[in-house]
């Protein structure tokens, strides 16, 4: 089922409104160039990795107090919110130090708790921004699981999700090509226009509680479906069974099938099925961590499909194996010349953990054909996305669930042959 966007649903939008948003966005942009050197405002503004600090402005105010003075106060206007509705520096006790959410947005019956942080802060470092507002909501002085992080530029709506224990960012709406075209070109485009009805959309008193049910409602039943095709998917291509019956699939071709083990004992052919897994989705999300190159096995499948007729080794033995236990099993200083040589390994930490080590007996001597690795690896898994952060795609949580469910399963059908 096609997933609705709720800010389109009513597509609606008084002209007055518009002409309102425009003119906040023109009179907040002519107070960044009266307060804010014009080659620091172009640098501010163009680069958004340039750290925004005191000096850049001309009374040297602090970074997140112009920020909140000069762009999030008159934003929080035109989005309609009254001092009613804006509680201000909502005490939290935290540890041993007393700290602040910034705004506690009061509408009707809920809350949102938002993080303010300096024009360019990068809302997803540690104790800042998205980190903050979770402190915030995990603290529970305000009941809420809603909030919003934002630089000014940047706005993120965040949900604590109370099952998987995580914080989920449902909307990210960035304002920077607005201020952009103001440099460029001295006037706002529709796009930019669009860009500003789909904020008030999203933010509004009057849109944002509805907007919060609407997206995370959406994001549960798009969870949940994913993780049942996943679930189903890794059923047949790993483990040969069907999900809904419990019998074999259909495929008759699985990874239990084409794995190579020297003792033929199922119970450690079974164990090594799922601890190679395991492994290949960890390294999935060490990709979202940016700590492997993206679509590191399809680059490998690539090279190894370049020479797979002129060598008489399997993909799993000339890379998996080496990439398993050289790579992530060995220090940078202890690995093996031929381990070094390969280009796409450079750069991969070392994990000090047991996920990569040798337990299985005799693993060494174990090999898989490389037809099933093209189907689980590149048919399989390089279709989904491996996500912490809590966007769609699978995370941690959703796969923990799903790998019970597996192992319960595969346990009990393969006991029964």
């Amino acid at each position: 089922m096609a997933q609705k966007n709720p800010s389109k649903c009513n597509d609606s939008f008084k002209e007055e409104k518009l002409t309102e948003l425009i003119e906040t966005f023109e009179e907040i942009f002519k107070n960044l160039q009266y307060s804010i050197n014009k080659k620091d405002l172009h640098d501010l503004i163009l680069d958004g990795t340039r750290l925004f600090n005191s000096e850049d402005t001309l009374e040297h105010q602090k970074p997140e107090d112009y920020t909140k003075q000069s762009i999030i106060r008159p934003l929080f206007k035109v989005l309609d919110y009254e001092a009613k509705n804006i509680g201000g520096e909502s005490g939290q006790d935290l540890d041993v130090y007393r700290r602040w959410a910034d705004y506690n947005l009061i509408i009707k019956n809920e809350n949102v708790l938002v993080e303010a942080e300096p024009l360019n802060k990068d809302l997803r470092t540690k104790k800042s921004g998205i980190d903050q507002v979770k402190e915030w909501i995990l603290s529970k002085k305000t009941k809420t699981n809603f909030g919003i992080a934002t630089n000014g530029f940047l706005w993120i709506m965040v949900k604590y999700d109370e099952n998987a224990k995580i914080i989920r960012k449902l909307k990210t709406i960035d304002l920077r090509p607005v201020f952009v075209d103001f440099i460029n070109q001295g006037h706002l485009d529709n796009n930019d226009k669009e860009i500003l009805k789909e904020f008030y959309r999203s933010f509004s008193n009057d849109k944002i509680i509805s907007v919060f049910k609407e997206i995370s409602g959406q994001l549960e039943e798009y969870q949940e479906k994913i993780s049942q095709k996943f679930y189903s998917e890794y059923m047949d291509f790993v483990l040969g069974i069907d999900s809904k019956t419990g019998s074999s699939s259909k495929r008759g071709y699985s990874l239990l099938t084409a794995i190579k083990s020297p003792d033929k004992n199922d119970d450690d052919i079974r164990m090594f099925a799922i601890t190679f897994m395991n492994r290949i989705i960890f390294i999935k999300f060490l990709e979202d961590k940016g700590l492997v190159n993206k679509n590191l096995f399809k680059e490998l499948w690539n090279n190894f499909s370049d020479i797979q007729k002129t060598i008489p080794t399997s993909f799993y033995k000339m890379f998996l194996e080496p990439l398993f236990f050289g790579v992530f099993n060995t220090p940078p200083k202890e690995r093996l010349d031929a381990v070094k040589k390969i280009k796409l390994f450079e750069g991969i930490p070392y994990l000090n953990g047991g996920l990569f080590s040798r337990w299985i007996p005799k693993e060494l001597e174990y090999d898989v054909e490389d037809d099933i690795l093209k189907k689980i690896i590149i048919d399989f898994i390089e279709g989904y996305i491996f996500t912490i952060s809590g966007e769609k795609g699978l995370d941690p949580d959703i796969l923990g669930y799903i790998f019970e469910k597996t192992i319960t399963l595969s346990l009990h059908y393969i006991d029964e042959e």
